[in-house]
């Protein structure tokens, strides 16, 4: 007997995709930005981006786009409008996982201690490495 399912046949793939788990939708403090907000002002600013995060599936990415706003100028903290416009649009996606808010050094501020995993490290590519050799132009 031949088998005829095919690996791009939508129906195995939507299949596939319902049986897999949502992805939690990560937010990474980086540690200067945990400092300066001080405990009191990190505490506070994990529980907003929780509060929000509860309400805001399926809502307007502008609207929740605004209220993380709102809650960086409560802390006197801009961020780009393209990290704040991504992270809106990823807390509002009604597929997303739940929400894990950890600092880079792996620590756990709100979510599943599962998620603990390996710190944050900026991942490079092969090959990439800088190679210290003396025939090297030093401008390069």
């Amino acid at each position: 007997m031949q088998d005829t399912t095919r690996d791009d046949d939508p129906s195995v793939a939507q299949q596939v995709a319902e049986d897999l788990p949502a992805q939690p939708h990560r937010i990474i403090v980086n540690e200067p930005f945990a400092q300066a907000l001080g405990t009191d002002g990190l505490a506070d600013y994990v529980r907003r981006l929780a509060d929000i995060a509860e309400s805001s599936r399926g809502r307007s990415p502008a609207l929740v786009a605004g209220e993380i706003h709102e809650v960086l100028a409560a802390r006197g903290v801009e961020l780009p409008e393209v990290s704040v416009s991504r992270m809106a649009e990823r807390l509002t996606d009604p597929d997303r996982g739940e929400l894990v808010i950890r600092l880079n050094n792996g620590e756990i501020l709100f979510g599943h201690a599962t998620e603990a995993a390996a710190p944050a490290e900026p991942s490079s590519a092969a090959g990439t490495a800088d190679p210290e050799h003396p025939d090297r132009p030093a401008y390069t």
